[in-house]
C-alpha cells in the first residue's frame, strides 16, 4: 500500500505543525526556567550582601567595645573603611531590592540604621574616656550601639525573609 503524494504532505504538514508547537512550549519552558533561575541567584546575592553588611556592622561594633575596654587603637582597624564598604553594600543591596513600596520602605530603614550606626561610633569612644562620665552614662551609650544594631539585624532578617517568600511565591507561579 503506497501514499498518495498528497497523503505524505500532508502527514509532513502535521508532522512539522507538530514538532513547531512543541518547540515553542520547550522554548517557553526553557526561558521560564532560565528567568527563575536567574531570580534564585539574585535573591541568594541580596540575602550574601546583607549578611557581608551585617557582618562588617559586626566587626565595626566589636571593635569599638575592643578598644574600649583596652584603649588599644589596633583593635579599631575593622573599623577602617568598613563605612565605605557599608555604602557600596548598600548599593548593591538597593539594586536587588524590589521596586515595591514595602520593600524600599525596609531597604530605607536599614540604610537610615546604618548611617545612624557610623554616624554614632565615635561618640561613645570620646564620652567613655570623659572623666564626667558616670558608670551609668557608659552603660547607656553602649545598650545605645546595641539597641541600633539590633534594629539592624532586624531589618537584614526581615528583607531576607522578604526576598525568601517573594522567591517561594515566583516559583510557585511558574509551576502554574
Amino acid at each position: 500500500m503506497q501514499l498518495s503524494a498528497k497523503a505524505a504532505k500532508l502527514i509532513f504538514l502535521l508532522t512539522t505543525i507538530i514538532l513547531l508547537g512543541l518547540s515553542a512550549l520547550l522554548y517557553k519552558q526553557l526561558t521560564s526556567l532560565l528567568d527563575s533561575q536567574k531570580e534564585v541567584i539574585s535573591t541568594n546575592v541580596l540575602k550574601l550582601k546583607l549578611e557581608q553588611l551585617l557582618t562588617a556592622l559586626v566587626d565595626t561594633e566589636t571593635s569599638q567595645r575592643g578598644f574600649l575596654l583596652t584603649q588599644d587603637s589596633l583593635l579599631l582597624e575593622p573599623y577602617r573603611g568598613a563605612y565605605d564598604r557599608a555604602k557600596g553594600l548598600l548599593a548593591v543591596i538597593d539594586s536587588l531590592t524590589p521596586p515595591t513600596e514595602y520593600d524600599q520602605a525596609k531597604f530605607n530603614a536599614l540604610k537610615t540604621f546604618v548611617e545612624v550606626k557610623f554616624g554614632t561610633f565615635n561618640h561613645p569612644i570620646a564620652r567613655f574616656n570623659d572623666p564626667e562620665s558616670t558608670p551609668a552614662m557608659r552603660k547607656n551609650y553602649l545598650v545605645h550601639a546595641k539597641t541600633t544594631m539590633d534594629s539592624i539585624r532586624y531589618y537584614v532578617r526581615d528583607i531576607e525573609n522578604r526576598a525568601g517568600e517573594m522567591l517561594a511565591m515566583r516559583e510557585e507561579e511558574n509551576r502554574t
